[in-house]
């Protein structure tokens, strides 16, 4: 997790396993009881985390900042980082038992719960599908958060 920057410096740690799991449950506790979400599945038996994602859907009556704001005590705007749809923030992880430890939470927005599991997939494993895309692309096929597309040539020009 590089997006939470200061002064261009990196203010987030890498943490273990334990620590990750606390902080991973806590977070899809909290964003559970607001909107759709899931996490991204992750490489198992790592020696520490970077990062944690969570999936989650949009819903135009909640603000993923004020969740944040409110629910992990982010006041500091330089610990939020939004780029395009997605949002990440650092979380203080003294609940996980690393006090005055900063950790990266990204927050993914999918377009709908019928993408949450395909963009789960896509996403997992440390973007596995960005690997595999170029591999279906060579068959005329696309894949992507939303599913697996067949680009089909007609009149009007490409489609899926």
């Amino acid at each position: 997790g590089n997006a939470i920057k200061k002064s261009g410096v990196s203010v987030c740690r890498r943490i273990p396993p334990v620590s990750y799991e606390i902080v991973k449950a806590k977070v899809l506790a909290v964003f559970s009881a607001y909107v759709s979400c899931a996490v991204v599945p992750e490489l198992r038996f790592k020696e520490d985390f970077g990062d944690v994602d969570l999936l989650y859907v949009a819903d135009p009556a909640v603000k993923v900042e004020n969740i944040i704001t409110s629910q992990f005590g982010v006041t500091d705007s330089e610990l939020i980082a939004k780029h395009g749809p997605s949002v990440s923030f650092a979380v203080e992880c003294t609940f996980a038992g690393l006090p005055n430890v900063l950790f990266q939470v990204d927050l993914i927005q999918t377009s709908s719960p019928q993408h949450l599991r395909m963009a789960s997939f896509y996403y997992s494993y440390g973007g596995l599908g960005s690997i595999i895309g170029p591999l279906f692309k060579r068959q005329h096929l696309t894949l992507s958060d939303t599913g697996l597309w067949c680009n089909l040539l007609c009149d009007a020009g490409k489609g899926r």
